[in-house]
């Protein structure tokens, strides 16, 4: 798709466009990030931020942490960057992903917390947490089977009054369309042109998590790695998305002990900048993924 705009293209000069794109490239930062950072160094210079207009789909087999990857980046906008973040959630409800956030941010361990069984100076941590993030424009929608109609009108609505700068879409199997179209190839298609056209007509990045077929893998016990034939609705990548990412956990497939914290997301499309792949590191106890220092 690579920045081709289907809502319909005005024509101008060259000599009003370049003015544009001068002012653009002067405003960048030493560093090469164009658009919003995403907290992970390495992959910030890979795509040179998240750029606006653009689609951005992270892939993973059930429970490798595409969640927790978006929700993380989510933070570090919303928290560390107070930029207007908004995440859809169609499967987990919105008090468990702000329940994640704060006991990850804070450094508690899930399970732990799961059991009640918190300390005084945990107690303390996760009231600090939680008077820092509620303080911080980070707003979540746990509305369930949204269609893209649906959600767009929620992010314009949202947009207008809190000025979101991004928006998460968690996952692309859990949004409906209006009219049912029998292949599901064709309706994810769909799901994400639109999403793609959102992203171009309110000018943000959009993030889509989308998961991966875990039978595919399981018939190949040779091969631990995701890759692109894995994803059965591959059509969205080649098509619609600007950015896709694979995320790959070394101890989730079981050829590493499953303690190694090595995960590399692989960038297997960027219209914005190489291909590639970037090392972080996940804490299992806290459903997080950290720069590796």
């Amino acid at each position: 798709m690579c920045d081709r705009k289907e809502t319909g293209d005005t024509v101008s000069r060259a000599d009003k466009i370049i003015k544009t794109v001068l002012s653009d490239i002067s405003r960048r930062k030493d560093d090469g990030i164009k658009g919003l950072p995403t907290g992970f160094s390495e992959l910030d210079k890979m795509l040179s931020g998240l750029s606006d207009g653009n689609l951005i789909v992270v892939a993973g087999h059930p429970g490798i942490g595409t969640t927790a990857f978006a929700l993380r980046i989510a933070e570090y906008l919303g928290i560390d960057k107070n930029i207007p973040v908004l995440y859809f959630s169609m499967a987990l409800g919105k008090e468990r992903l702000l329940e994640r956030m704060l006991l990850g941010r804070a450094g508690i361990d899930l399970h732990k917390a799961r059991q009640g069984k918190l300390e005084g100076e945990d107690w303390n941590l996760l009231k600090r947490t939680a008077s820092e993030i509620s303080k911080k424009p980070i707003y979540f929608d746990d509305t369930s089977r949204l269609t893209p109609g649906e959600l767009r009108n929620k992010v314009i609505t949202l947009k207008s009054e809190k000025d979101i700068k991004c928006v998460i879409v968690d996952s692309l199997q859990l949004m409906r369309l209006e009219k049912k179209i029998d292949l599901h190839e064709e309706e994810f298609a769909e799901i994400s042109r639109s999403l793609k056209l959102m992203a171009l007509e309110l000018n943000v990045p959009v993030f889509l998590l989308a998961q991966l077929s875990f039978d595919l893998i399981r018939q190949e016990e040779e091969r631990a790695k995701p890759r692109l034939a894995d994803f059965d609705e591959a059509i969205i990548a080649e098509r619609y998305a600007d950015v896709l990412m694979l995320i790959n956990r070394e101890g989730y497939y079981g050829y590493c002990p499953l303690d190694s914290k090595y995960t590399e997301i692989m960038i297997t499309k960027n219209c914005n900048g190489p291909t590639g792949m970037v090392g972080l590191n996940f804490y299992e106890e806290f459903a997080r993924f950290e720069n590796i220092s």
